[in-house]
C-alpha cells in the first residue's frame, strides 16, 4: 500500500521513506541470507533457494532505488 501511494504521489502517508526502506532491507536480507536459511529448511530444493533469493534481491533493489528517488 505504501509503495503504491509513494509511486502515485497523490497522498503522503506518514513515515513513507522509513517504511519503504525497511521493506527493502527485509527483502535484501532475505536475499543475501539464503546460505544460512537453507540449512534450517532442508525440504526445499537448491533451485527454490536460488530463484527465491534472486527474486528477493531484485525486489529489494527496486524498493531501494524507489526510496532513493522519492
Amino acid at each position: 500500500m505504501y509503495a503504491f501511494f509513494a509511486a502515485r504521489g497523490v497522498q503522503v502517508l506518514p513515515f513513507t521513506k522509513i517504511i519503504l526502506s525497511l521493506v527493502a532491507t527485509v527483502f535484501l536480507i532475505r536475499g543475501f541470507a539464503f546460505p544460512w536459511l537453507k540449512s534450517k529448511f532442508v525440504g526445499n530444493s537448491d533451485l527454490f533457494w536460488y530463484v527465491s533469493s534472486a527474486f528477493c534481491l531484485m525486489l529489494g533493489s527496486l524498493y531501494a532505488v524507489g526510496v532513493y528517488l522519492i
